[in-house]
């Protein structure tokens, strides 16, 4: 007589390699006949199976063809839903899958996206994968708050050798500056990426594992936002320039969403720089946000000169930064005779300890005489932590600080007196267009200073302000801020030939002299 469990197992197993059959071939037809999702676009915010429109078939098309992904959308379509029913595929159908995803938050969006995985898998059918650890010889998975595995059953060779099978991965974190360093995995999602202030940082640690050459893939999903990683890199893609391949979702994706619900959503909103942004109808409309650059005034021909090989060794050179443990924006430039000052040197680093700051400053300093480091007057506030301000703490670490204003109106007109162009006459009756604040160029023509170049460029008026930039994306902030901490504060020119040298008037400083070799 059969054993009655053999029977079941050969039954169990015929019907999982059917199921594995079908949907390993088709990622459409698994998301379409299997995969659950949460509807918010329906009132109730009702479970509902994914029929899929046309243009989440291009994505998920899009997904199993490109290494790179750049999706740039209008809000609701369930792009990022669309984007873990394909990594759950993949970690389902190919063994040793390990996907890293990175969000805003950790709590909730993190959480959240380890929830839709486990949402998906847990409405699977039960042939195809059960919920636990090796209870049967098919596919199993188990999840925690940040993590979700599935086990592959091992398998043999056509000789009959056992193949350990790697389980498959899926892990979710909030978007810090060292998120990506150590990560090594196949697949990487960034969800909302423009809202990431770290985007750029992940990006940089995470492509030498993403540019492997025969694996590793990326999708990148957002709505806009001025001035971002996301930005910039999703209209490079739309230019058909670089390795990520771009997708657009419209606001009328849904097909659900007509003329009626544009109207009705216009209204809600407010006007049409708000809809634009969260619902735009084409990738110019979403690149054209509500707003407008902060300093319109900047001229890459005018702004950007080309490195002096002589400098004057009696040109006062000063340093300028930002500070906060996020990001140090670092800056030096010297002064010429006429009131002129050149930036010629960055650091721009995030994670960094006083101690850690002060050593960079040090050694961007490099033997150079600085009469003045300027530093906004928030540096002097006092840590319950320590006891002590951070200007207190850069002083023990061998970097004197003088205290600017921290007045951000006053501060930014200043900024704008310095970047004015101007026309001026040489000696010879020549004339040229330039500004009282520049920064050197090198020998290809790139920024000594990209990321105060970058951030200049890309920083956006105050929606509520006129008067003041945007304080978001915070990423931008940092360079513009320490640029500012340089222009409030009123200097002499340097000393010339035929001038009388004048001594520097510092303000709040820990030790009264005039210059500090570092």
């Amino acid at each position: 007589m059969p054993n009655p469990k053999t029977k079941q197992d050969a039954d169990l197993q015929e019907r999982l390699d059917a199921l594995t059959g079908l949907y390993k071939e088709s990622c459409i037809d698994f998301t379409e006949d299997l995969v659950y999702f949460i509807d918010k676009e329906n009132p109730d915010g009702q479970i509902a199976k994914f029929k899929l429109w046309d243009k989440q078939k291009d994505a998920l098309n899009l997904f199993l063809l490109a290494s790179r992904v750049i999706a740039l959308k209008s809000r609701q379509l369930g792009v990022t839903w669309l984007a873990i029913a394909y990594i759950t595929w993949r970690m389902i159908f190919y063994p040793g899958q390990d996907w890293f995803a990175l969000s805003k938050t950790e709590d909730p969006d993190a959480y959240q996206l380890v929830g839709r995985v486990v949402f998906i898998l847990d409405r699977l059918p039960y042939e195809l994968i059960q919920y636990g650890k090796n209870k049967t010889k098919g596919l199993t998975w188990e999840a925690t708050a940040s993590k979700v595995t599935i086990h592959h059953p091992n398998t043999k060779d056509a000789n009959g050798k056992l193949i350990i099978q790697k389980p498959s991965v899926f892990q979710s974190f909030a978007a810090t500056a060292d998120a990506a360093r150590s990560w090594t995995g196949d697949g990487l999602l960034l969800d909302e990426s423009a809202a990431q202030e770290y985007a750029r940082e992940v990006w940089t640690a995470a492509q030498p594992t993403i540019g492997r050459p025969t694996s590793g893939q990326v999708i990148v999903i957002s709505t806009n936002r001025r001035g971002t990683w996301f930005e910039e890199t999703a209209q490079k893609a739309y230019a058909k320039k670089g390795k990520f391949r771009f997708i657009f979702f419209p606001w009328y994706t849904d097909p659900r969403r007509n003329e009626k619900w544009y109207q009705d959503t216009l209204e809600e909103l407010g006007g049409e720089n708000a809809m634009r942004q969260e619902h735009p109808a084409t990738p110019e409309e979403a690149f054209e946000l509500a707003g407008g650059k902060f300093f319109p005034e900047l001229r890459g021909d005018v702004h950007l000169q080309p490195e002096r090989q002589n400098i004057n060794p009696e040109w006062r050179r000063y340093g300028f930064m930002d500070y906060g443990r996020d990001m140090l924006a670092y800056y030096l430039c010297y002064t010429d005779n006429q009131g002129y000052s050149r930036i010629y040197k960055e650091v721009y680093k995030s994670g960094l300890i006083v101690s850690g700051a002060a050593a960079e400053i040090k050694k961007a300093n490099a033997g150079d005489r600085v009469s003045a480091i300027f530093a906004p007057d928030d540096l002097w506030d006092i840590q319950s932590t320590s006891g002590k301000s951070e200007g207190q703490l850069f002083a023990e670490n061998g970097v004197y600080l003088t205290k600017t204003s921290r007045k951000r109106e006053a501060g930014w007109a200043n900024v704008k007196e310095w970047f004015k162009v101007h026309e001026i006459t040489d000696g010879e009756g020549n004339k040229s267009l330039t500004a009282r604040l520049t920064i050197d160029k090198d020998r290809r023509g790139n920024p000594c200073a990209p990321n105060l170049w970058r951030s200049l460029l890309k920083i956006q008026v105050d929606p509520k302000n006129p008067n003041d930039a945007a304080t978001q994306p915070h990423e931008l902030t940092h360079a513009c801020d320490a640029t500012r901490s340089y222009c409030v504060y009123w200097q002499y020119p340097s000393s010339s030939a035929h001038q009388i040298s004048k001594p520097v008037k510092l303000i709040d400083r820990f030790r009264p002299k005039a210059a500090i070799r570092m």
